[in-house]
């Protein structure tokens, strides 16, 4: 199968469902070939869902799950969660990793969600928005503001750049500035983190945000 680097890319929304979809379909089964899978969630989502216990019938989101290690850490917290990726091979293959699971995994597109689903009172984003290009993610932000209900949580885990910065390939670490655009959307911000992570190519700068609507 080839690397990820041999796959066709590019910058419109087409292409990066495309894109997706050729990923998980030529990584075959093999974890390895996916990048940005983990054996486990993030060490900051996990130290969060710690330090805020759930609330008794709350709902919980994760937006492009890829292949569900964040997803199932908000269900072992106690969310009753729902969970989505564009690329129903990696839906298949989440499902597959986790036969015992109480995530509600769906194929989805973050542009075209069903409306059934409502609001949510967490939601999760972990490296969607780095995954559009610049052009695309006002948009997203919009999109993902939405899904949190009143009252509700938005965690956020991105790569970063400087604003006004230029990068010309995927992935498109957000702007600093950008983030802005959850405040736009009527979210407050509570907290975020900086720091660098291993990458493919070195240390990566990171954020990991926290915002809330007000109810």
């Amino acid at each position: 199968m080839p690397p990820i680097d041999d796959i066709r890319d590019g910058r419109s929304h087409r292409e990066r469902i495309d894109f997706f979809r050729a990923v998980y379909h030529h990584a075959d089964g093999d974890q390895k070939k996916i990048p940005w899978a983990t054996e486990g969630a993030k060490p900051e989502v996990l130290d969060w869902l710690a330090a805020n216990p759930t609330p008794a019938g709350a709902r919980a989101l994760d937006v492009a799950c890829g292949l569900g290690e964040n997803a199932e850490a908000l269900a072992q917290a106690g969310y009753e969660t729902v969970a989505f990726d564009v690329s129903d091979k990696a839906i298949d293959w989440a499902k597959k990793r986790y036969p015992n699971s109480s995530v509600d995994y769906h194929q989805a597109d973050l542009f075209d969600l069903p409306l059934d689903w409502g609001r949510f009172d967490l939601v999760h984003e972990c490296y969607t928005l780095q995954s559009l290009p610049d052009e695309l993610r006002t948009n997203a932000f919009d999109a993902i503001a939405r899904l949190v209900a009143p009252g509700g949580t938005l965690l956020v885990y991105a790569r970063v750049r400087p604003d006004g910065s230029e990068w010309e390939h995927a992935p498109w670490p957000v702007m600093l500035g950008e983030f802005d655009a959850f405040i736009h959307a009527g979210l407050d911000l509570i907290s975020d983190s900086h720091f660098d992570s291993n990458g493919r190519n070195g240390m990566i700068p990171h954020a990991f945000l926290v915002y809330k609507r007000p109810i």
